[in-house]
């Protein structure tokens, strides 16, 4: 489901482990910007997980930090982020 608005795009998927959300910021060309998305997400603390878009030298994996935020505060870039 769309839940996008202004220049924040939201999509939510149901699986049978509760709802996931993936979430990123168009406008954010450049940088990180702090989102309120509690008015899609509830009021609550969630799970901020970024798509890996790295590899080492050796083709190995950078695989970036997951983070906990409160869902009126999470970083938001061009680059999606899976939100549990």
């Amino acid at each position: 489901m769309d839940l996008s608005f202004d220049s924040i795009r939201v999509f939510e998927f149901i699986t049978p482990n509760g709802n996931v959300f993936v979430a990123w910021d168009a406008d954010a060309a450049e940088g990180t910007r702090i989102t309120d998305l509690s008015a899609v997400l509830g009021r609550r603390v969630v799970t901020v997980t970024p798509i890996v878009k790295e590899l080492t030298p050796d083709n190995s994996l950078v695989v970036p930090e997951v983070q906990e935020c409160d869902s009126t505060a999470i970083p938001l870039s061009i680059t999606p982020d899976f939100i549990e």
